[in-house]
C-alpha cells in the first residue's frame, strides 16, 4: 500500500468508524504527514506499515530534538499506533511494530 492511499483510507477511517471531530482528524493527520517525511527522506524510503523500532524512536527522538512538547511527542506516537492499527485492520501489514504494543505503552 502506497503512502496516498493508505492515507486517504486513514483519513475515512478516522472520520466514520472513530467520528473524531475535525480539530483531532486534522492533528492526527498533520503528525502522519511529519511521519510520511520523515519515511520519504530515508534511503531507501520506509514505505507505510514498514516501520521498524529503530524507524520509530528516531522519528520521535527528531521530534524532541526539534522543541515537541511532551504532550506533542504522546500525540504523534498515538497517531502512528492507530495509523498501524488501522493498516493491520486492513491487513496491509501482518504486525506491529514493537514500539506500539499496548503494552509498552
Amino acid at each position: 500500500m502506497d503512502w496516498e492511499k493508505a492515507l486517504r483510507g486513514f483519513r475515512m477511517h478516522l472520520k466514520l468508524e472513530r467520528s473524531l471531530s475535525d480539530r483531532t482528524l486534522a492533528a492526527y493527520l498533520g503528525d502522519l504527514a511529519k511521519l510520511r517525511r520523515f519515511a520519504e527522506e530515508r534511503t531507501p524510503p520506509i514505505a507505510p506499515g514498514a516501520f521498524e523500532l529503530d524507524d520509530l524512536q528516531e522519528f520521535i527522538m527528531n521530534a524532541s530534538r526539534a522543541g515537541a512538547a511532551a504532550t506533542s511527542q504522546a500525540r504523534l506516537l498515538s497517531a502512528v499506533r492507530m495509523f498501524h492499527l488501522y493498516l493491520r485492520l486492513e491487513k496491509a501489514i501482518d504486525r506491529l511494530p514493537a514500539l506500539l504494543k499496548m503494552e509498552q505503552l
